[in-house]
C-alpha cells in the first residue's frame, strides 16, 4: 500500500486528479491567436535504437524523468533519476519482508522490498516500469532471499471486515479509497473498522466509504452529494465486497454471521483478515496471482502465504473497471 500511496501523492504534487476528469481544453494554448504569428514545431527527440531495434518509451514515463536507454547487452532498457544504471524493464520478483526498504535520499521517496531472480533482494520501482530492481542497481546493500518464481505479487490488502456485523462496539466497516487498490488501477487501499466513515477518520487522507450487506440502510440513504446512497458492488473492489455509494454498480454482497469474512471463494472465521494479493506494474496478470486467503489477525499478510492451499493458482477475481463508474466522480468510491 505503501509504494501505491506514495505514487499517488506524486501524481498529486504533479496537479493530476483522481478523477478522470478530462483535460481542460488547450485549444487556446497552441502557436495561434499570440502576438507574432504562429510558433513553431519542436524538433522531435532522436529515437533510442538498441541492437538496431528503435526502443519504445513508457506511457507517461517522461513525467517522472524516465527514459529509454540500452544495456550493457545493446538491448532496449530504461533508466530514472533513482539508478545510474540502465535497467531492463518489468524485472520479475515479489513483495518480500526479507528484504529491506528502499528510500531515496534526493527525492524522499520510499520502495517496498522484494526478492528477484537468483535469491536477489531489491526494491519495487514506484513508477510501475521496471519491476524488481536489485539493490546493487540503487546504491543499497545487497542481500539474499528466497526467490519464489510464484511469487508476482506487489501489492497486500488486508480485509478485516465486510460489514458492521464484524466491528466491535460503535464501529463501522468502512473501505479507504485513494492511494492504491485491488484493481492495478487504483481505488480501494484497504478495509477495516473506524469509529466512523468520514473522510478524515483514517487519518491518512483518503475517502472512506461503508462496506455494507444486502439490505443495508447506507446512513439513512442519504449520500454526501445529496443523491440517494445504495448498497452495491464496486469496480474498486472484489465481487464479495460491496459498498455505499450513490451509484449502483450491481446487487450487493450476501450477509455473513458476526465474525465472518467473506474472501474469495472461502470464509474467514472469527480472529481472522482476509489477505488479497494484487499487482500493478505493467506486465502484471491479476490472473496469476493466488487466490485470497485467511490469516490470523495478527499476523502479516504475505504475498507467498496462499501458495500451499486448496485454492492456489486461482484467479483473484477482481472484476473489471468501468469508466464510466465511480472512477469519473469526485469522490471515487
Amino acid at each position: 500500500m505503501k509504494r501505491q500511496l506514495l505514487l499517488a501523492s506524486l501524481f498529486l504534487a504533479l496537479g493530476c486528479s483522481s478523477d478522470d476528469k478530462a483535460p481542460a481544453d488547450d485549444a487556446n494554448a497552441s502557436g495561434s491567436g499570440g502576438k507574432g504569428g504562429s510558433t513553431a514545431a519542436p524538433t522531435a527527440p532522436k529515437p533510442t535504437v538498441c541492437g538496431g531495434d528503435e526502443c519504445v518509451a513508457p506511457e507517461g514515463g517522461d513525467q517522472f524523468g524516465v527514459q529509454t536507454c540500452c544495456t550493457a547487452d545493446d538491448l532496449c532498457g530504461l533508466q530514472t533519476p533513482l539508478s545510474p544504471d540502465c535497467l531492463e524493464p518489468d524485472q520479475p520478483g515479489g513483495l518480500d519482508a526479507t528484504c529491506p526498504d528502499f528510500t531515496d535520499d534526493a527525492s524522499g521517496i520510499t520502495m517496498d522490498g522484494c526478492c528477484g531472480v537468483g535469491g536477489v533482494c531489491g526494491a519495487f520501482d514506484t513508477f510501475g516500469y521496471l519491476g524488481c530492481i536489485p539493490s546493487a542497481s540503487l546504491s543499497a546493500p545487497e542481500a539474499s532471499c528466497e526467490y519464489d518464481p510464484r511469487n508476482t505479487c506487489t501489492n497486500l490488502k488486508e480485509v478485516r471486515c465486510d460489514g458492521p456485523e464484524d466491528c466491535p462496539g460503535d464501529q463501522v466497516c468502512c473501505g479507504v479509497f485513494g492511494g492504491g487498490g485491488f484493481l492495478s488501477s487504483g481505488g480501494y487501499a484497504e478495509v477495516g473498522c473506524f469509529d466512523s466513515c468520514s473522510s478524515s477518520a483514517d487519518g491518512g487522507g483518503g475517502s472512506l466509504y461503508e462496506v455494507c450487506h444486502a439490505g443495508a440502510s447506507c446512513g439513512g440513504g442519504a449520500a454526501a452529494d445529496g443523491g440517494v446512497s445504495l448498497c452495491s458492488q464496486s469496480p474498486y473492489l472484489p465481487p464479495y465486497l460491496s459498498r455505499c455509494y450513490s451509484d449502483n454498480q450491481g446487487p450487493p454482497s450476501e450477509v455473513n454471521a458476526s465474525g465472518e469474512i467473506a474472501c474469495g471463494d472461502a470464509t474467514c472465521g472469527g480472529g481472522e483478515k482476509c489477505c488479497v494479493l494484487d499487482c500493478s506494474d505493467s506486465s502484471c496478470n491479476t490472473a496469476d496471482l493466488p487466490a485470497p486467503y485467511c490469516a490470523p489477525a495478527g499476523e502479516a499478510c504475505t504475498c507467498v502465504g496462499g501458495l500451499g492451499s486448496a485454492d492456489a493458482g486461482s484467479a483473484v477475481d477482481a472484476g473489471a473497471a468501468d469508466s464510466g463508474s465511480d472512477a469519473s466522480s469526485s469522490d471515487g468510491g
